[in-house]
C-alpha cells in the first residue's frame, strides 16, 4: 500500500522528514477518518442532551476521543 501511495502524484497525503533524515508519510486515512470519528461522537452526545432535555452540555466522549487523537 505504500509503495502504490508513493507512486501516485495526488495530494493522498503529507511527507515530513524527521531529524535522522527519514521521509514518513502520513495519509489521508491518518487525518480524516479521526476526525469523522471525533464528529460523529460530538453528534452522539448532542443528541442525546437534546433527547433528555438538559440545559448544560456536557462531552465526555468527545474529550476523552480528543485525547485520544492526541496521544496517538
Amino acid at each position: 500500500m505504500i509503495t502504490v501511495a508513493k507512486e501516485l502524484d495526488l495530494p493522498l497525503g503529507i511527507k515530513s522528514i524527521n531529524a535522522e533524515g527519514k521521509t514518513r508519510l502520513m495519509g489521508l486515512g491518518d487525518i480524516v477518518f479521526p476526525g469523522l470519528f471525533i464528529a460523529m461522537c460530538y453528534r452522539f452526545e448532542l443528541v442525546n442532551c437534546l433527547k433528555e432535555g438538559k440545559n448544560t452540555f456536557t462531552s465526555v466522549y468527545l474529550m476523552v476521543t480528543i485525547l485520544g487523537y492526541i496521544a496517538g
